[in-house]
């Protein structure tokens, strides 16, 4: 979204203050008529009114972007992502950047061998992170839109992140 604005500026005044008006005139007349702006479909707007309101335009958008950026900051910050294992007994919550921060373990995991344990807090709390970039994915979706530089960098960031874990649980 680029704009190219080009014009010529006259030299600066000198000499006798008749010449110094001309020069002047001259600028208006030149600024006004070589002001080129380009827009997003590289149409050349000539008019300083049309430039302006392409202006103006491109700038509310740019505001109104922004603002939903905003909007999807807060949502993803509110954020978990929570999973459960198969037979119940282990219960994983997520928080916005994938951290734990909540693990419930059911008197069912008694008895099981503390590495088995380990191994299915840690399955389950991948699949919680999955839950969470899911739910990332949807507030995307929500507000900037996955087709904005915005939603594929957020949703990008959580797919970098927990790519691997989809791809465990594709593996099951």
């Amino acid at each position: 979204m680029a704009a190219l604005i080009a014009w010529t500026r006259a030299d600066p005044p000198v000499g006798s203050h008749a010449k110094c008006q001309q020069q002047a005139l001259n600028k208006q007349r030149v600024v006004g008529t070589l002001l080129t702006v380009i827009d997003e479909s590289g149409v050349a707007m000539n008019n300083i009114d049309a430039a302006e309101e392409w202006l103006d335009s491109w700038v509310a958008k740019a505001n109104t972007q922004a603002e939903r950026s905003v909007a999807l900051s807060r949502r993803v910050a509110a954020l978990t992502g929570t999973a459960e294992s198969n037979d119940g007994a282990v219960r994983v919550t997520v928080g916005s950047a994938g951290q734990v921060e909540n693990i419930e373990l059911t008197d069912r995991i008694s008895g099981r061998p503390g590495r088995d344990i380990a191994a299915e807090i840690m399955t389950v709390m991948r699949s919680a992170q999955t839950a969470l970039a899911k739910r990332v994915t949807e507030q995307v979706r929500a507000t900037v839109g996955e087709d904005t530089e915005t939603g594929r960098a957020v949703i990008n960031s959580f797919d970098t992140r927990f790519a691997a874990t989809r791809d465990r649980e594709g593996d099951r």
